[in-house]
């Protein structure tokens, strides 16, 4: 082995040298694991916050953390049979690649973007925003946690999504909820989601309230509608302005601990399916709605109806399964019962108030009520 001394090599004439600013595939891979140095053009791994670019099949077989992402061609597949997590630190291009999710996790450390078709399966989000552009889609969960949001676009998500509100404090309502309808949507322990004056929203699936979360429908003129469960293990405040209701496709759940403020908004029941009403304490509602096209609303706690509220069984079956269901009455009021579209099965309480005289005659009030059968 002969050794040189560098300093007294000269080079005659002027030369350039070109240094890649991105890790390539090889043209012809020899592997299809990210870990294996034979997949990359340059015969190693590439370090931690790369550029890299994705141009042939290949498997995440550990964490990674990448600068640009590059989908070029073939498929990325982002978990062996490990669940793994890429970490991109700038933005992703889908440009003829693809990526299959496969359990694994793309993780946004925010002040990215997203252009090309891709398709996600979890994401999570953290310290910025993420403009997914106008072609990507969530399979898995949207995780948003701390200081994170979604910068203009967000994603469409698909029929087994969930837009995971989990940032530790209050959210104000972004974009992530408002032009692209989750499917699933749950409000993570210690997360207080602030809806605003926001217009109506929807979910195709189920709302969770975590133990200590809440969800505050502000001033909202608009109703969220949920086709699935509606699961309360924390606080959901309804809306204090007129049509800032909430509308359920499925069952509706409030657990031992819980607190629902319903704000004198409508509670609708509207399900084309069996729904039940669950529950530890009895419900106390101001507007109740039942307007199903088919089957049964049935009691699985007690319910009450306000003073000066009114209950709709527009359409539907109501079964009290043995629970009480009782029409308060009041100074303030008497609450009502709307013509039965239906059929109201079970014992149902009517109160009415008798006021005092002040002379210190007798006073009545007519106890009759309008019903037949």
């Amino acid at each position: 082995e002969t050794s040189y001394d560098l300093r007294t090599i000269a080079v005659g004439g002027s030369g350039s040298y070109t240094v890649a600013t991105t890790w390539e595939a090889a043209a012809s891979p020899s592997s299809s694991s990210w870990e294996d140095a034979g997949y990359w053009a340059a015969g190693a791994v590439p370090p931690a916050g790369a550029d890299v670019t994705v141009g042939a099949d290949v498997t995440l077989g550990s964490d990674r953390t990448v600068g640009d992402l590059v989908l070029s061609g073939g498929t990325l597949t982002a978990s062996d049979e490990t669940p793994r997590t890429l970490t991109v630190q700038g933005d992703v291009t889908a440009s003829g690649g693809a990526l299959a999710a496969a359990g694994g996790t793309v993780a946004f450390t925010g002040g990215n973007a997203v252009s090309g078709t891709v398709a996600f399966g979890d994401v999570s989000i953290e310290g910025g925003g993420v403009d997914f552009g106008l072609a990507s889609t969530v399979n898995g969960t949207l995780e948003l946690k701390s200081g994170s949001f979604i910068q203009t676009n967000p994603p469409t998500y698909a029929s087994s999504s969930t837009l995971h509100y989990n940032n530790g404090s209050s959210y104000a309502l972004g974009t992530e909820w408002s032009t692209s309808d989750p499917h699933h949507v749950l409000i993570g322990d210690g997360v207080s989601l602030q809806m605003g004056a926001a217009t109506e929203k929807t979910c195709s699936g189920d709302l969770t309230v975590s133990t200590t979360g809440a969800l505050n429908m502000g001033t909202m003129a608009a109703p969220i509608s949920v086709a699935g469960n509606v699961t309360i293990n924390g606080t959901l405040s309804m809306s204090t302005v007129v049509g800032g209701d909430l509308a359920v496709g499925g069952d509706f759940q409030l657990t031992a601990g819980a607190t629902f403020n319903e704000n004198d908004r409508a509670l609708t029941f509207n399900g084309s399916g069996p729904q039940s009403v669950t529950g530890t304490e009895t419900l106390v509602l101001k507007y109740l709605i039942v307007d199903k096209s088919a089957d049964t609303l049935k009691l699985e706690t007690s319910l009450e109806v306000e003073a000066g509220g009114i209950l709709w069984p527009t359409d539907g079956v109501i079964a009290l399964n043995g629970n009480d269901l009782i029409v308060r009455s009041s100074a303030a009021g008497t609450a009502a019962i709307a013509a039965v579209g239906d059929t109201i099965t079970g014992d149902l309480t009517f109160e009415r108030y008798v006021p005092g005289n002040d002379n210190g005659e007798a006073s009545f009030v007519n106890l009759s009520s309008y019903v037949e059968g």
